[in-house]
């Protein structure tokens, strides 16, 4: 059976998904497509080859399709809006993270699933990876013995570092913070892992690098020539999908925005420490300038430590006492987010298909962006945010 979906939201997210149903016709058809802005859906039924999927502007025109499910991508601020739209309609939802941009925009969405009764899967990719599927496999089976604490860090490169100081994510308002745009899922993996919810946090960090002292211009196409020749920060491309007239003209949209223009509220470097209520302490750090992606996870136990990278698949476990270290090889799937995405998009239609319990549920998209909140508090007021029980209720 193929299930019918909507893509809301015809960014670069919705591409990812475009290609991933391209090679699962016999699982997924994209009857429609919704964007508010009628010339990027249009062009994003054309380019990714689904000409015969219905072209929305306004998201109420998808009760007509006889959907099976709703895949949104739009931006942050407006999940809550779509999801109890979709939701509404009885639609199964693939909701790409966050879940919302507070808790209780996450407790509204909630609300809506449990009234409509149908299946609403976070997009916390990462789960889904075999690297991460693999370590939870490791602290199940009590190779480390008591986990004490966990470190991870995510690291941009120059390219990806610098389109969210160009896109709407640049603004708070849109985003809610860098860290909950960027990495709510990987506060959900450390919550995941840990098996348990943060209890307290503290956090420092800031705008540090980008900021508008050093701004020679507004936009790259009006640069000085000198300066934009030594600029490692020079729009590309890279990281938006242009419309034809995007193309022509990059600075109508702002995607050439200048990265140290002074339209922006978010930070570019910050770090976390988090304790659980189990007990176990973990660090988070997002940074910026990197050569490439990456991510690092370190954790350690009474027996042993434990550390790997997402990018070359490796985990290496280092036994506290007698014995050697073991290697183990969890190599990246096919597909975006180190096949993340792939395994992801499968599980979601699998739950759909078989009324299933998703790989990431409401509570864990509700924990998260409670917990990236309380993170957040913690580094605008330089005090140690202890989270309430009630601020994890559901209802």
């Amino acid at each position: 059976m193929s299930i019918r979906v909507g893509v809301i939201g015809a960014g670069m997210r919705a591409y990812d998904f475009a290609r991933y149903a391209r090679k699962n016709t016999d699982r997924v058809t994209v009857a429609a497509v919704c964007d508010i802005d009628g010339e990027r859906a249009r062009e994003f039924a054309a380019h990714t080859g689904m000409a015969d999927a219905h072209v929305h502007t306004d998201i109420r025109g998808l009760a007509a399709e006889k959907l099976d499910a709703a895949i949104i991508m739009v931006p942050d601020a407006f999940h809550r809006e779509v999801a109890e739209e979709c939701l509404a309609m009885g639609l199964d939802v693939l909701l790409e993270k966050p879940m919302a941009l507070t808790g209780d925009d996450c407790r509204a969405i909630i609300k809506a699933q449990t009234r409509s009764g149908t299946v609403l899967q976070m997009g916390f990719v990462l789960r889904a990876i075999r690297f991460y599927q693999q370590v939870k496999k490791i602290l199940e089976q009590g190779t480390l013995g008591q986990v004490l604490s966990m470190s991870a860090a995510e690291h941009l490169s120059l390219d990806h570092s610098a389109s969210f100081m160009r896109r709407w994510h640049r603004k708070r308002a849109n985003s809610g913070s860098f860290l909950l745009t960027k990495c709510s899922h990987d506060i959900d993996i450390l919550n995941w892992l840990a098996d348990s919810r943060p209890a307290a946090v503290a956090s420092f960090g800031g705008l540090d690098v980008f900021t508008h002292d050093k701004q020679p211009a507004t936009h790259c196409s009006v640069c000085p020539a000198a300066v934009k020749a030594a600029c490692p920060y020079v729009f590309k491309g890279a990281f938006v999908h242009l419309t034809a007239e995007d193309t022509h003209d990059p600075s109508r949209n702002n995607w050439d925005l200048c990265v140290y223009n002074d339209d922006k509220d978010i930070v570019d470097n910050q770090v976390a420490i988090i304790e659980y209520e189990n007990r176990i302490r973990a660090t988070f750090s997002l940074q910026l300038f990197a050569k490439r992606d990456q991510r690092h996870l370190t954790i350690t136990g009474e027996k042993g430590h434990l550390h790997g990278t997402l990018e070359s698949g490796k985990i290496v476990i280092s036994p506290a006492g007698p014995g050697e270290e073991v290697t183990i090889d969890a190599t990246a799937g096919p597909g975006g987010h180190s096949g993340g995405d792939t395994a992801s998009f499968d599980a979601f239609l699998d739950a759909v298909r078989l009324r299933a319990k998703p790989i990431a549920d409401v509570r864990s998209g509700l924990e998260s962006t409670v917990a990236v909140n309380a993170i957040d508090r913690a580094m605008l007021t330089g005090k140690v945010v202890r989270i309430s029980r009630h601020e994890y209720r559901l209802d």
